[in-house]
């Protein structure tokens, strides 16, 4: 899904959604990872797979919406497989496009991506001691609220011994419990699958999109500044 205002596009890539999603999620094999025509290391087989089937539907759209003589920001944001396709579309935009002043990646639950290479190219367009570049990334995770070494397992997979490596630092969200907490009316079926899918994860309902969303809602006003592109970042 893409939004367009005057000055910023939003672009929100749909996550695992059923059992299907999740063990080709699992499917970590290497692959070379080529953008337009640059080579940027390795990243997860399944990753790629999933971006190439809608990658030219995210050019079509980006070449032909929007005046090219306005200079957009991009957010760029989704959870889970959407976070892991967000994240190599971020790279894939930000190595050829000129339509854009800054690219914002946002991830929700993201497995890891690729190899040390494939980061060590995507940190190119990151800021580095603050100094202003033409790409942002906040990497969001849930962590136990009573147990904060609990973690949303599948940000921990594919596994660094694999060769993956995460681009950057967690930022770190409280988890809260949405079948305990009775004010939550979303539904679960990311989550239900999921449980599914990975029953032998411990703590898998730390990922479930739902909880994640909760989680931002109770942060207060900062929910804004987590999914809202208008707001400062």
């Amino acid at each position: 899904m893409v939004i367009q205002t005057l000055t910023y596009f939003t672009m929100y890539l749909i996550g695992t959604s059923n059992a299907v999603d999740a063990v080709s999620d699992l499917d970590a094999i290497r692959v070379n990872c080529n953008l337009n025509s640059q080579n940027c290391g390795e990243i997860h087989e399944g990753f790629h797979l999933r971006y190439s089937r809608v990658q030219s539907q995210v050019w079509d759209f980006l070449n032909n919406f929007g005046s090219n003589t306005i200079h957009y920001d991009l957010f760029i944001t989704g959870h889970s497989l959407g976070a892991a396709m967000g994240t190599i579309a971020a790279l894939d935009i930000a190595t050829s496009h000129t339509k854009f002043a800054s690219i914002h990646l946002r991830t929700i639950g993201s497995p890891r991506v690729g190899n040390m290479d494939f980061v060590n190219i995507f940190n190119q367009f990151l800021p580095v001691n603050d100094s202003m570049k033409f790409m942002t990334h906040i990497r969001y995770v849930h962590h136990q609220e009573d147990d904060p070494t609990r973690i949303d397992p599948i940000t921990t997979l594919p596994s660094e011994r694999m060769g993956f490596m995460h681009i950057i630092d967690p930022t770190y969200i409280e988890y809260i419990n949405v079948a305990a907490d009775s004010t939550s009316n979303h539904n679960h079926p990311i989550l239900d699958n999921a449980e599914v899918a990975f029953s032998d994860l411990s703590g898998i309902n730390l990922h479930g999109s739902d909880g994640y969303l909760l989680s931002f809602e109770k942060i207060g006003p900062n929910y804004q500044q987590c999914m809202d592109p208008t707001q400062p970042v």
